[in-house]
């Protein structure tokens, strides 16, 4: 996995106490490859184990899941993925308020630089970094202030823990369709 495109504003952060359960060093967000551009930025929560120990967003069994329909959909090259928490929290609880508001800046700063067309929130704690969660706005298409789209989603271990890949189905024809109507050069396969 070629990774390349990364936003390096977490580098160094002591905001909160999360840093020294990651050894220091940060799950930062990527890009595919070195042509990818971030004009879908797929967030979720935070790093799990797997991405703990490699540092890569989404690396684990979900981000396989992920990553799988990203490349699948052909929008690959266009992906950016990053969490609203760069550190694992111990024991892989819920990040507390404190720790979102801390990291989130973090967040705010890669949207800012990436400046993404459209932003896929993967589960509660990436949408609720935006909005309050609301499950009725799984698979919906809001537009914010700037223009950017927003498509809410749950979180890939959710689809996997209950076998729920009709979600994703939907989700990732969405996310093709919206990206084929601001990009008319897409080709969808």
């Amino acid at each position: 996995m070629a990774q390349y495109k990364s936003f390096y504003s977490a580098k160094g952060c002591t905001r909160c106490e999360l840093i020294i359960n990651a050894a220091m060093r940060p799950t930062l967000g990527l890009g595919f490859d070195c042509k990818s551009t971030a004009e879908i930025m797929f967030i979720g929560e935070a790093p799990g184990h797997t991405e703990n120990r490699t540092k890569i967003p989404f690396s684990g069994k979900s981000g396989t899941l992920l990553r799988k329909y990203i490349k699948d959909s052909n929008i690959d090259d266009v992906s950016y993925i990053t969490n609203v928490i760069k550190c694992r929290p111990p024991g892989n609880r819920n990040p507390s308020n404190f720790e979102v508001k801390q990291c989130g800046i973090h967040l705010s700063q890669e949207i800012i630089k990436f400046k993404p067309k459209i932003i896929v929130t993967c589960g509660k704690f990436a949408m609720d970094f935006f909005k309050p969660f609301d499950s009725r706005l799984i698979n919906t298409i809001q537009r914010d202030t700037s223009g950017c789209i927003f498509i809410y989603t749950y979180h890939p271990s959710y689809i996997i823990r209950e076998d729920r890949y009709y979600i994703y189905d939907k989700t990732f024809t969405i996310i093709r369709d919206v990206y084929k109507a601001i990009n008319p050069n897409f080709i969808l396969y």
